[in-house]
């Protein structure tokens, strides 16, 4: 009987770290970021969490603060809407003040995000999930300074491997196609139609990343993660920056166009 239990014993244990692997993976867990990590500001109640997501930044890469250290410069903070402690609230709203992009820690019950996130992450945290949502909000704030957002390595890649007359024939077709599926967004939007929203998001993003339109297409990817879950205002806000980035890159694209024929 002993060794017939400690034969399941072991069975269990292996089946046990075969899943941890899984969700612990190294491909993630040393994941690298393909821009320099930066300064993290974590703003958590929980000990416990606050240990495991600083844990994980660390180990790819960030200088992560557990306080708000004056004067200081945050690529990024993580914190939830209402953290409920005084302390951590106001830190949290002083950071936001002075414009550090915001990833949000939701609860497992799916409480409403507030509209002024740049993102969010849901508890319980997942590794994989996590390195996610952080690589998206830095790659955005990254793109939020250039003049138009397009990625003009894709272009000239584009450009060089297809020759002119189908670089012009591609961008003109994708001009097309984003008149339609911006107009298929606002009308999913007017009805709240979730699905349409994550479908025409993936399909502008794509695109767009195709033809070298970064910030349209990072601003899409941003639609179709949250598109499921996020409260109408929020939707609104999303929705928008697709909108945005849209109108300033199409007529970026259409000026380059226009000298390359």
């Amino acid at each position: 009987m002993l060794i017939l239990f400690s034969a399941w014993h072991a069975a269990c244990g292996a089946r046990v770290a075969t899943k941890w692997s899984q969700v612990l993976s190294d491909d993630v867990m040393g994941a690298e970021f393909e821009e320099p990590p930066g300064r993290v500001l974590l703003l958590e109640a929980s000990p416990t969490l606050r240990l495991m997501i600083a844990s994980l930044l660390r180990r790819w890469g960030f200088t992560v603060d557990e306080h708000r250290a004056p004067g200081a410069d945050y690529d990024l903070m993580l914190a939830a809407a209402s953290i409920g402690d005084p302390a951590l609230d106001a830190a949290r709203q002083a950071a936001r003040a002075a414009g550090v992009p915001w990833l949000a820690l939701l609860p497992a019950s799916g409480a409403a995000l507030s509209a002024d996130a740049d993102g969010w992450v849901q508890k319980p945290i997942v590794a994989e999930a996590l390195h996610h949502a952080v690589r998206l909000c830095l790659e955005r704030r990254s793109l939020s300074h250039r003049p138009d957002g397009l990625d003009l390595a894709a272009i000239a890649a584009l450009w060089g491997t297809t020759g002119n007359a189908t670089f012009l024939r591609v961008s003109g077709v994708f001009i097309e196609e984003m008149a339609q599926r911006l107009s298929s967004l606002a009308g999913a939007l007017a009805k709240t139609d979730r699905d349409l929203l994550t479908i025409e998001a993936h399909s502008i993003g794509g695109a767009a990343a195709n033809v070298g339109c970064a910030t349209l297409s990072l601003a899409s990817r941003a639609l179709e993660h949250e598109a499921a879950g996020a409260e109408p205002r929020r939707l609104a806000s999303l929705v928008g920056q697709v909108q945005a980035a849209a109108a300033t890159e199409l007529a970026a694209l259409q000026a380059l166009v226009a000298e390359a024929r």
